[in-house]
């Protein structure tokens, strides 16, 4: 069972010629074949002649991953950053290598994503660390934001694993502990077939996520915030998670309000 608004758009993968982008290319194949989707290659550059080469290389990698998985590629020219929140938003989800290049070339994925993660207009997931195996998937419950806990069941139930529940609090007592179970309650009645573990803890959240992220498949946090001002932004949390995660990192989105369109934002 989904909950998730069912979304027809191609899983959409950056390519930049590194190892860590033919990474994300391996994760969003197989996540595109658990979807049921196509998978798009999108390269964003300056330099048309390496584009081309880096994304037959990259499709290469995906046909090798997932035989038979319908693949399309696409080379553009313009500003990576903006090209790619654009993308997002025909996209069912964006997936992109922490690190880039670093030789100077555009476009260097690893020194955008977090900015990506902010202000994509589709869950952003960063593929690092660990990208296959057993484990749970965990989700970190920060303020009122449902949407890591959508997405996080969600991905648990197409991989036929378990959800852990992760909630960090200054003084974690019962009034926490019965908060999360009742907010989880509704979840776990939508998906019947996913065990769920509730976690509270103290301290630093990424401290607590990083700790049952070692063990994980996938964590999955939100950005804070709804309407213009949402995801400009990453919290500290996102932010070390997605330096330090020992598996891929998924941000995902509260969807904007049909009056309020996701900005881009002018830096980008």
């Amino acid at each position: 069972m989904t909950t998730v608004p069912p979304r027809e758009e191609p899983v959409v993968v950056g390519v930049d010629g590194s190892d860590s982008a033919l990474d994300a290319v391996r994760w969003g194949a197989t996540e595109s074949v658990r979807r049921r989707l196509p998978l798009r290659l999108l390269h964003v550059c300056s330099v048309p002649s390496l584009g081309r080469d880096w994304l037959r290389e990259a499709a290469a990698a995906a046909a090798a991953t997932e035989p038979g998985l319908a693949v399309e590629t696409s080379l553009q020219v313009g500003d990576p950053r903006r090209n790619l929140v654009a993308e997002s938003a025909h996209a069912s989800m964006l997936v992109l290598g922490w690190r880039g290049l670093g030789s100077g070339l555009q476009p260097l994925l690893g020194s955008v994503a977090q900015q990506l993660a902010a202000h994509a207009r589709a869950p952003v997931v960063v593929a690092r660390g660990r990208l296959s195996g057993e484990g749970p998937v965990v989700a970190g419950v920060a303020g009122l934001s449902e949407a890591a806990l959508a997405f996080a069941f969600d991905e648990a139930d197409l991989r036929g694993t378990a959800v852990v529940a992760v909630h960090v609090a200054d003084d974690p007592g019962p009034t926490e502990e019965r908060a999360l179970a009742l907010r989880l309650r509704e979840w776990e009645g939508k998906f019947p077939g996913v065990d769920v573990e509730a976690v509270v803890l103290s301290g630093k959240p990424s401290a607590g996520l990083l700790e049952y992220g070692a063990a994980a498949q996938l964590i999955v946090v939100g950005t804070r915030g709804r309407g213009a001002l949402a995801g400009l932004l990453l919290g500290s949390t996102s932010q070390a998670l997605l330096r330090h995660s020992p598996c891929p990192v998924a941000v995902a989105h509260e969807p904007p309000a049909p009056d309020r369109p996701t900005p881009v934002c002018p830096e980008l």
